[in-house]
């Protein structure tokens, strides 16, 4: 049975909620969804425990085989020896009332680190448990140990600050009192700052320890993703940062205790884009009851001081944008301001050659974005093989502009939708199938809430399925061939990994299917390939946009209904299309930078590579 003080938590952050109907139909279905596997007692004692983690099954066996062998420990020993003035990490560390237990594993696992120069920072935050602060006065026996005892208690961000600065260390590493470090941790992080002289900041995977130790909840992180970012703190455990990039920004700031870390990396992420990541399970959190490790829900006050901290940084940052709570506890969801402009709609469908059942889905399509989206925001330029539209089609418009180009000769989707584009007028740009259909207001808007932004080439939606499976929730490179969709035929109420169904994520690329992208951004990059008349075009125009260093977007705020297949019906891929692919992209294929590599290539459900669950 779940602790009662996390039930109440999980329902005084409910009932505080602006969209807590919203909040309760997820959590019923998803209810419904985990009884059907472990069976409705369990399944309702999860959802009050709050979100259940990923299935990890095996977990403990493959954190295991994927240790640091003593072999490459004690190699890495060797190689720090040997480097000319090695880089000094100070390990920081606030305490307060900690149990002397969890400290004397804290340390032990720096005792047992492969790199030798560090020192472990405590600040002792006024502890009145008597084995509190026995256990630091034992541990500071030890020189490579510096106990700082405050006269009151002043709170975590203060704490940390005087742990700061009793350090000497040029980098420093946050490590919570009842936390652990994977013994090749502090190696790895001094090698990345070493050999990368311009990384400033740097964060690597994680995973939980139950209170008896067992490995769990591995989080596989992918690499920076400033608008994941911006609505939940995903990077945490393990931090580490320059010193000089610290004291640029002031060290914790007051006022966001419970959630300083983000406060703080927000602003260190506004001071420097050397944000590094490295993709090994480094940091050892571990699930204290109680703790936001046990359970995200159980700190609201922690969520609250999370959402101070993103408005704080809207603010800084001089963007016109809100921030709210997001769907889970710990996520946030952004609101921008756009002043109203006109989005051109790019479908690609059929003219006189229309069957009566084509005709109408386009109609429906037609029909439904007109339907949810403000008066004046759409025109449509759809692009048919004859130049003309079928007469439900253009019944379908009403008062919404929609004209026709003519595009002869066999179905080429990127043609098509070129030629639509140098058609419309628009200064943003829609593509979209003629079996889409939006079923609710706020899709559009939701799109140009990312697409609008400069640093933004494109943004995508969540699509799903007419039962409510998922269809399109972002495209993963190098998963099933060359690119799959990420978690595709889930569950319409399943969260995703770590949340990555509720929020919105960077990806690699984002389906054509209804992709959002600016007139000149289009232009600028040729638009679409010509030689990818069917598959991959989609992926190849957002690889291109990342490569100008644009950023791709899904936000599952966007949210539309995708008759998958209607158009062109179920196919694969053609063979001209996968090798040029290969050759365009084999590199970028190989690393999807936003899937991280410990995960199968093999499914699209982001579960760990290992050949028991592929």
């Amino acid at each position: 049975m779940p602790a009662l003080s996390a039930v109440t938590s999980r329902l005084r952050w409910w009932l505080n909620h602006p969209h807590r109907m919203d909040v309760l139909r997820a959590a019923i279905h998803a209810t419904r969804d985990r009884a059907r596997l472990v069976g409705w007692r369990r399944a309702i004692l999860q959802t009050l425990a709050g979100p259940a983690p990923p299935d990890v099954a095996n977990y403990a066996a493959w954190s295991g085989a994927h240790c640091a062998p003593a072999e490459e420990l004690a190699a890495q020993q060797r190689a720090a020896a040997g480097w000319p003035s090695p880089l000094r990490v100070s390990v920081i560390t606030p305490a307060y009332n900690s149990e002397p237990a969890w400290l004397q594993e804290c340390y032990a696992s720096l005792v047992a680190q492969s790199y030798p120069h560090w020192e472990w920072c405590v600040a002792d935050d006024a502890s009145t448990a008597a084995g509190t602060r026995s256990t630091l006065r034992q541990l500071a026996d030890d020189p490579r140990v510096v106990v700082v005892t405050l006269q009151d208690n002043q709170g975590i961000a203060r704490a940390s600050n005087a742990a700061l600065r009793a350090g000497s260390g040029e980098i420093c590493v946050l490590l919570d009192h009842d936390d652990t470090l994977a013994p090749e941790a502090l190696f790895e992080v001094a090698s990345v700052f070493r050999e990368h002289p311009t990384v400033e900041l740097l964060y690597s995977d994680e995973d939980k320890r139950e209170v008896d130790g067992t490995p769990c909840d591995p989080y596989f992180k992918p690499d920076w993703s400033p608008e994941l970012f911006l609505s939940t703190m995903y990077a945490c455990h393990l931090t580490a940062m320059r010193r000089s990039l610290i004291d640029r920004v002031g060290g914790f700031a007051d006022g966001f205790d419970g959630a300083q870390d983000y406060d703080l990396w927000l602003r260190m992420t506004e001071a420097t884009t050397h944000v590094h990541h490295i993709p090994r399970v480094l940091y050892h959190w571990r699930k204290v009851p109680g703790s936001t490790a046990a359970s995200q829900s159980a700190k609201p006050a922690a969520t609250d001081a999370g959402l101070r901290a993103v408005r704080a940084a809207l603010g800084r940052r001089q963007l016109a944008a809100d921030a709210e709570p997001g769907l889970r506890p710990g996520h946030y969801r952004i609101r921008y301001h756009h002043a109203a402009s006109l989005t051109s709609v790019l479908m690609p469908t059929y003219g006189a050659s229309a069957t009566a059942e084509q005709a109408q889905r386009a109609a429906t399509a037609v029909a439904s974005l007109c339907a949810t989206s403000p008066d004046g925001a759409l025109e449509f330029v759809c692009a048919t093989e004859d130049g003309t539209l079928p007469a439900a089609v253009l019944a379908a418009a009403g008062q919404v502009p929609i004209r026709v180009v003519h595009v002869p000769g066999p179905f080429n989707f990127s043609n098509r939708i070129n030629a639509a584009a140098a058609a419309a007028t628009g200064p943003v740009l829609l593509l979209a199938n003629d079996d889409i259909e939006a079923t609710a207001p706020g899709w559009l808007e939701a799109l140009r809430d990312y697409a609008l932004q400069p640093e933004i080439g494109a943004a995508g939606p969540r699509l799903e399925l007419p039962d409510g499976r998922v269809q399109h929730a972002g495209i993963l490179l190098g998963v099933r061939g060359i690119a799959a969709h990420a978690f595709h035929h889930a569950p319409g109420t399943h969260e995703g990994y770590f949340g990555s169904l509720i929020g919105p994520r960077n990806m690699s690329a984002v389906t054509g299917a209804c992709l959002m992208t600016r007139a000149d951004v289009f232009h600028d990059a040729g638009g679409f390939d010509p030689a990818l008349p069917i598959d991959f075009n989609d992926v190849d125009y957002c690889l291109r946009l990342r490569r100008q260093g644009l950023r791709i977007v899904c936000t599952p705020f966007a949210r539309l209904t995708h008759h998958e297949g209607a158009s062109l019906g179920t196919r694969t891929p053609g063979a001209a299309a996968i090798r040029l692919m290969r050759e365009r992209w084999q590199a970028t294929i190989t690393r999807d930078p936003y899937y991280n590599p410990n995960l199968s290539t093999d499914t699209v459900d982001y579960r760990f590579a290992d050949s028991r669950n592929a």
